[in-house]
């Protein structure tokens, strides 16, 4: 749920949260595997920094998080899995003060014992990264022997622990003919949720033409998904925002872009192993650090809520605002602005933009009601946020806030709604069904 307004001057702004809503905390900066696509903006000529982790940082880091009432954090890297025996006292920190927690792993060094404490500790989901299905394609691309199976291991170690596993395939031109392949490899195995991500041209790579899928690439990746997601019933998804004209059919706008725009200091930011906040993972621009307060760094990337850097050539797409262009770091890597179109725009494929109040039916088919039991509440100036899931929370205005919070555990009928918050039955049966599709509201 992505939502705007426009300034005293007019510009179209997305409307400032007091903090992320979720973030990604690069615990290390060091890897087992050294992959050809890895987007980690501080490795130049294939090394990484020689730091070592600092526990006062990991300390300063989850009070940040706490305080700043974030609702998940992704653990990444680098290779999280690395210094697992560090972060353990601080994930359980997260933990116990409600913050839903991804661990982001090549899965390599996944061990029983590693597994027991993530039980342990509540971890909520897995994120396993591999390339290809193919070993000798997967040992290229992560330059690691034996890849292949040491990743295999460790997914079947989480599934065989019941732990929430997807798994994500970043497509390059190397692997792009492997889509269907992965997928069939990880459905055997027995995951359930599979990605196929388009690698993010890197800026620690000075010439990445050589790997970069092309439009055509990029469309028939998302096409294989399809094909996936229909022949192996898998669920399907691509974890970056593209520029909603590159997908070119109706089909694939609808499964994979159209609703999304970049979160990039919008609801998220990434919260380097050095303590540098960064708008996401791909940016090497830095707003902060974070001894000096998360909040502090999170208003001052506010150039990236605004619609400065929409392109020119965008200025007649009616979503210009949602999507802005594409992503920016790609626009800055290949055509060397932010101000650029991201370079797998296709003009002449204009999306039109949904209608979104066609989607929400005047009639609330329940009789009861109540909130998600997994329901988490932050104030913010504007009213607050309803959240349940990363991908499943709502801005709100105070009297729904209030409404939220004062609710008993079952709501007998949609006029309760109606007579809290002021709005006609019309209303509330279109707030219900709204608020029902993001699953913040179940049938009692």
């Amino acid at each position: 749920m992505h939502f705007f307004q426009k300034n005293e001057g007019g510009i179209v702004v997305f409307r400032l949260l007091s903090a992320p809503i979720y973030a990604q905390w690069e615990v290390t900066p060091q890897c087992n595997y050294d992959c050809l696509h890895c987007y980690n903006h501080w490795k130049e000529e294939r090394n990484e920094p020689d730091e070592q982790p600092n526990t006062q940082l990991y300390e300063k880091i989850v009070s940040e998080i706490i305080t700043n009432q974030l609702f998940s954090i992704t653990i990444t890297g680098g290779e999280p899995l690395l210094v697992t025996k560090l972060i353990l006292p601080y994930l359980k920190k997260l933990k116990k003060s409600g913050v839903r927690i991804s661990i982001n792993s090549n899965a390599s060094l996944l061990n029983k014992e590693i597994i027991f404490e993530f039980k342990k500790i509540g971890v909520d989901s897995f994120l396993i990264s591999l390339p290809s299905a193919d070993a000798q394609t997967n040992d290229y691309i992560t330059q690691r022997k034996n890849s292949l199976q040491l990743t295999t291991n460790g997914i079947r170690l989480a599934l065989e622990y019941g732990l929430n596993v997807t798994v994500n395939m970043v497509v390059t031109t190397i692997n792009k003919h492997q889509v269907i392949q992965t997928a069939k490899y990880v459905a055997n195995l027995g995951v359930k949720n599979f990605s196929a991500t388009k690698a993010t041209v890197p800026g620690n790579c000075h010439d990445f033409s050589e790997y970069a899928l092309s439009l055509v690439d990029f469309r028939q990746m998302l096409s294989d998904l399809v094909q996936v997601k229909n022949s192996l019933k898998l669920n399907t998804d691509s974890m970056e925002f593209y520029p909603t004209c590159a997908f070119g059919d109706q089909e694939t706008r609808e499964l994979f872009g159209i609703k999304r725009s970049c979160s990039a200091a919008k609801t998220n930011c990434t919260i380097g192993f050095d303590g540098q906040i960064r708008p996401c993972s791909h940016a090497p621009q830095t707003y902060g650090n974070i001894n000096d307060g998360l909040q502090s760094a999170w208003i001052a990337m506010d150039e990236w809520r605004g619609d400065q850097w929409i392109p020119e050539e965008c200025q007649n797409c009616r979503i210009k605002y949602r999507c802005g262009g594409g992503c920016k770091i790609e626009a800055l890597q290949v055509n060397k602005s932010l101000t650029a179109p991201d370079p797998n725009c296709d003009f002449s494929q204009l999306p039109i933009p949904p209608d979104e109040t066609k989607e929400i039916s005047d009639t609330f088919s329940y009789s009861h009601f109540k909130f998600n039991h997994l329901l988490k509440i932050r104030q913010e100036p504007f009213g607050g946020i309803l959240y349940v899931g990363p991908n499943n929370w709502v801005p709100a205005d105070p009297k729904l806030i209030k409404f939220a919070t004062d609710s008993k555990e079952v709501i007998s009928n949609v006029d309760e709604l109606a007579k809290s918050m002021g709005i006609s039955s019309l209303e509330a049966h279109r707030l219900s069904n709204y608020l029902l599709s993001g699953s913040i509201i179940q049938e009692a």
